[in-house]
């Protein structure tokens, strides 16, 4: 059974006419994607402006998108006298955002599109999170200590960790301490970043809070040109892609806005509420779609201590793609909030870096299929295409390993095999067979020996990342 078209509301607002953008095309192209009512107002924030919205609020819609300016506490005044779920609005500053940071308004008009476009993909594609049927509750905190109803559920019997001791990424990246072996987390200590759940190289672990990324991403990129919204002329030449953090980051992005402080249009925030939910594979998988630089706009003074990470998810895409055509594609700002002048000027300077750069030509890849490690090396497939060395990734955040048989001393025994989760050891024909893509470099492998003939390298070895050898 198809599902029920959600009823979205569209509430669009000039601010006393202070933003000049074209509503007319703009409620138009919505509507066309999706948007079941607009409400077009001077003010909203007025008497007539808010009756507007409790008169169709009162038809009980899905979702309210509120496009204008971020008068957030007004809006959420009105709607808790509605008795409106909060979770259910979205707000949309198409000011800060695009009037008053573009000068060109038919290209300020389309940035608002993909803005106001990019919320309308995130209430299509929203699902209640349901665990899967094989996972188990690996950390539970309802209100007490630092959380607030977190729970991270885990595939635990795909996990080397659980059933080895042998993965420790999760623990090795955890700024709390919070995850020792065996994937036991202390939710005392759990500050839930997200990281564990990014960090994962097979997706074993996953949360409801865990934000998913693509779908902003496609919507901002792919999915908006595939809708046919954009005339030829507004095509971007040179996206680049701006993950902000819902805090320091936007705080400064907002501030470089209300000073109307002009930068391209063709720069793409995604709101983001940590960048500790930003991950290797999202970082891929926007440059697949499109982007030809990306910024990590993070907050100096991290609520969920991701400083680390995002540290170690840079160098480790740097050491990855040196001297490829995406070096120098990958930039982290951090902000403490009260830098707008600084951050602006780094922008526009990061912006004509980019596009003074030959223009990226990454193959199109069709169809993800939803595995994290599958999309990875697809992903790997498509951008390494044209390297041939061995690459020693900095940063421990791509996960992939490389062995040595001792054949003096193996003898087949086969505890390698059933120690390896991923199959990326097998036994076929009497030869033990190892395919370098599925290692994840975890160690099972090793502490199982009997035997002790396995040694293993954190490395990845491009000539053999798409072909199985046979070790012994």
């Amino acid at each position: 059974m198809a599902n029920k078209k959600k009823e979205i509301v569209l509430s669009l607002c000039s601010c006393d006419k202070t933003i000049s953008l074209n509503f007319r095309s703009i409620s138009k192209s919505m509507m066309d994607q999706g948007v079941t009512r607009v409400i077009k107002s001077d003010r909203l924030c007025d008497r007539d402006g808010i009756s507007d919205i409790h008169y169709h609020l009162k038809k009980n819609p899905d979702h309210l998108i509120i496009a204008g300016c971020s008068n957030k506490n007004l809006f959420y005044e009105i709607l808790r006298y509605s008795h409106f779920p909060e979770e259910n609005v979205s707000l949309v500053d198409i000011a800060v955002l695009s009037d008053w940071v573009h000068k060109d308004k038919d290209e300020a008009t389309e940035k608002a599109k993909r803005l106001i476009f990019q919320e309308i993909m995130n209430v299509e594609n929203k699902k209640d999170f349901e665990p899967d049927e094989d996972m188990k509750e690996v950390v539970v905190s309802l209100g007490m200590g630092p959380l607030d109803d977190l729970v991270i559920f885990g595939r635990v019997e795909s996990c080397p960790s659980y059933r080895f001791g042998a993965c420790s990424i999760c623990a090795d990246n955890c700024p709390k301490g919070a995850i020792s072996g065996m994937l036991s987390i202390n939710s005392d200590l759990c500050n839930g970043c997200g990281i564990c759940i990014s960090v994962c190289p097979l997706g074993i672990l996953s949360s409801k809070n865990q934000e998913k990324l693509e779908s902003k991403m496609k919507s901002m990129l792919k999915g908006f040109v595939e809708k046919k919204l954009i005339s030829p002329k507004h095509m971007m030449k040179t996206p680049v892609m701006l993950f902000v953090c819902d805090n320091l980051s936007k705080m400064t992005l907002y501030g470089v806005g209300s000073k109307k402080l002009s930068y391209p249009a063709d720069i793409l925030p995604i709101p983001i509420s940590c960048l500790s939910h930003v991950n290797l594979d999202d970082i891929l998988m926007s440059f697949v779609l499109g982007s030809q630089g990306i910024i990590l706009f993070a907050c100096d003074s991290c609520k969920k201590d991701s400083k680390k990470y995002i540290e170690d998810l840079e160098r480790t895409f740097s050491s990855l793609f040196q001297k490829t055509s995406l070096e120098g594609r990958l930039s982290v700002f951090r902000s403490n909030g009260r830098d707008p002048d600084q951050f602006h000027e780094y922008l526009v300077n990061f912006f004509e870096k980019i596009k003074s750069m030959d223009r990226l030509d990454i193959p199109n890849i069709d169809e993800f299929s939803g595995n994290k490690r599958e999309d990875l090396i697809l992903m790997l497939k498509t951008m390494l295409d044209d390297v041939s060395s061995d690459i020693k990734v900095d940063g421990g955040l791509l996960p992939f390993g490389s062995i040595q048989i001792n054949e003096g001393t193996c003898d087949l025994c086969g505890e390698c095999t059933r120690a390896c989760l991923t199959n990326a050891l097998v036994i076929k024909d009497e030869k033990l067979v190892f395919d370098h893509k599925l290692c994840i470099g975890c160690g099972a492998c090793v502490k199982n020996c009997p035997s002790s003939s396995i040694e293993l390298e954190k490395v990845i070895k491009v000539s053999k990342l798409f072909i199985t050898d046979i070790v012994k």
